[in-house]
């Protein structure tokens, strides 16, 4: 395939790395002479510097012979207009990636055809609606939505102790609908026969409707869905996950270090408690309860805070 990435930061670079494996013929699009430079350095690709969404640089991409154009840069118009350009200049197929509170109730995680680009994607949606699946489950490590929703695949670990330990897979009462379709262990992962037991710590990968995997997960845990949720951070992915678990009936506190954006949010989001403060500060979480809450999500745009 002929692919254009336009945006090399690290989901750029990271593109760059997975379409050179696969051997696609791909362009690199960047205004920043560094960031093109390691792009040439790095992988066995074309490359271009230039801004984005100017149909000039589209052109000397030859986006209209392509087959798919990528748009990834840390400006959202940027990217949308990029998409929307390549499309119009004869692109078979765009993807614009946008990330601002501006577009999270747009794009809903995944949006198609959408102002005339063909895939929209928001990560940061996506990731608080991967918690608030995990908050709603019953032991879950991991839930996958398949088929629109109509499909779940979920993640679930065997404890030191479990029922399920030792027992032949032909043997377990599981729901209708429901399949183990994978398991690993020692870090192997292998699909299991009816006569293939369950052993502590093995990680299960099971399939099936989103209500009998509900059930399934009672079967292997004991636990329950979170129903008091702590959010560190109340940015795009606190924000939506709040409006999610809030709207499922969960009690949400959302912890958030802006005052404009803690007021910004109680503001625009009912049924949550807002506190104005630093979730790194032990005294605040103290002061809070932490400890009565089920689950405690950080969520801020900085890897060490949440860590």
């Amino acid at each position: 395939m002929y692919i254009v990435v336009i945006g090399l930061g690290e989901v750029g670079r990271h593109l760059l790395g997975v379409l050179d494996q696969e051997g696609h013929d791909v362009v690199a699009v960047d205004i920043d002479a560094e960031a093109v430079a390691y792009a040439e350095s790095h992988f066995d690709v074309m490359s271009l510097r230039g801004y984005g969404a100017n149909h000039d640089i589209l052109r000397k991409a030859n986006v209209h012979q392509s087959d798919l154009v990528v748009a990834v840069t840390d400006h959202d118009e940027v990217n949308l207009i990029a998409a929307l350009s390549a499309k119009q200049l004869g692109a078979k197929r765009v993807i614009a990636r946008v990330q601002g509170n501006e577009w999270a109730r747009w794009t809903e995680g995944v949006r198609y055809n959408f102002l005339g680009v063909d895939v929209v994607l928001n990560p940061r949606v996506l990731v608080a609606q991967e918690l608030a699946r995990i908050a709603r489950s019953h032991g879950a490590l991991e839930v996958v939505d398949l088929a629109q929703h109509r499909v779940e695949l979920v993640q679930i670990q065997i404890q030191e102790g479990s029922r399920m330990v030792n027992k032949p897979l032909a043997k377990l009462s599981l729901p209708t609908d429901v399949l183990i379709a994978g398991i690993v262990r020692n870090s192997e992962l292998f699909v299991p026969g009816g006569a293939d037991v369950l052993v502590a710590e093995d990680l299960v990968y099971i399939i099936g409707r989103p209500r009998e995997i509900l059930k399934t997960e009672d079967i292997f845990s004991s636990k329950r869905e979170a129903r008091r949720v702590c959010i560190i951070g109340g940015g795009v992915i606190g924000q939506a996950l709040a409006i999610e678990l809030a709207h499922a009936g969960s009690e949400v506190l959302v912890i958030e270090r802006s005052r404009e954006r803690a007021e910004s949010l109680k503001a625009s989001v009912d049924d949550i408690t807002v506190v104005h403060g630093d979730g790194t500060d032990r005294e605040l979480l103290s002061e809070v309860e932490i400890k009565n809450y089920d689950l405690f999500a950080a969520v801020t745009a900085k890897d060490e805070i949440n860590l």
